[in-house]
C-alpha cells in the first residue's frame, strides 16, 4: 500500500472516532413529565360548554438541543387512554367513552411524519409538525401548531391547540336525555407537554 494511501486511511480512522461519540449521542429521547403535563378536551352543548381532561397519556420525542439552544426533532410518539378522558359529570364521562368505542379502540395515537415548519428565537421556539392521529379505530393526517420555550437546563415546554370534528373519526356527538341535549361536533383539544432536561 502506497504511503499516501496509507496516511489517509490513519486520517479517516482518526476523524471517525472523534465524531463517533457525537454520532451516538446527537439524538435523545425526551420523556414526559407527567405532572407538568396536561390534555383539555372542550367543546359546546345545547344545554352548556363543557370541558373534559385526558388524565393518562405518554409522549416520547427523538430530539437534539444544539448548545445554542435550537430543537430539531425527529419523531414524536403520543400514546392516550380513551378511558381516561374524564370530566365531573359521570354521565358525560361515560357518554363520551361509549362514543369513543373505548373497549373497542383503548388508546387515541399520534405518530409524527414531519417538520411542517419551525421558528426558534433565542430560547423559544414555534413551528408545526404534520403526522397522523387516531381516535377511535381511525386514523386521519392532521398538522399539529405548538409553541414553546427550552429552559438553561434543557427542559422543554411545548403547548397548543387545535380543532377537530368527531364526525371526521366516524363518532356519533353524544346526546342525553332522548336527545334533548346535544354536544355540538366540533371540539378543542389543548395541550401543554412539558420534558424535564435530566430525562436524557
Amino acid at each position: 500500500m502506497k504511503v499516501k494511501q496509507l496516511i489517509k486511511l490513519y486520517l479517516l480512522a482518526a476523524f471517525f472516532m472523534m465524531v463517533q461519540p457525537v454520532l451516538l449521542t446527537a439524538q435523545n429521547l425526551y420523556v414526559i413529565n407527567d405532572s407538568k403535563s396536561s390534555i383539555s378536551v372542550s367543546g359546546t352543548s345545547t344545554m352548556h360548554d363543557w370541558t373534559m381532561s385526558l388524565d393518562n397519556f405518554e409522549c416520547n420525542v427523538d430530539a437534539v438541543i444544539s448548545d445554542d439552544y435550537k430543537l430539531i426533532i425527529h419523531s414524536i410518539s403520543f400514546k392516550g387512554e380513551s378511558e381516561s378522558l374524564s370530566s365531573d359529570n359521570s354521565l358525560m364521562t361515560s357518554k363520551a367513552h361509549d362514543a369513543l368505542k373505548v373497549k373497542r379502540h383503548s388508546s387515541i395515537n399520534y405518530r409524527f411524519s414531519s417538520l411542517n415548519e419551525i421558528a426558534i428565537q433565542g430560547g423559544t421556539v414555534e413551528g408545526k409538525v404534520n403526522g397522523n392521529i387516531s381516535i377511535a379505530g381511525v386514523e386521519k393526517d392532521m398538522v399539529l401548531p405548538f409553541s414553546g420555550e427550552i429552559d438553561t437546563d434543557y427542559g422543554v415546554s411545548l403547548s397548543g391547540v387545535f380543532n377537530l370534528k368527531m364526525s371526521d373519526f366516524s363518532i356519533k356527538p353524544p346526546t342525553a336525555l332522548l336527545g334533548a341535549i346535544r354536544t355540538g361536533d366540533e371540539v378543542k383539544v389543548e395541550y401543554t407537554l412539558y420534558f424535564d432536561g435530566d430525562n436524557f
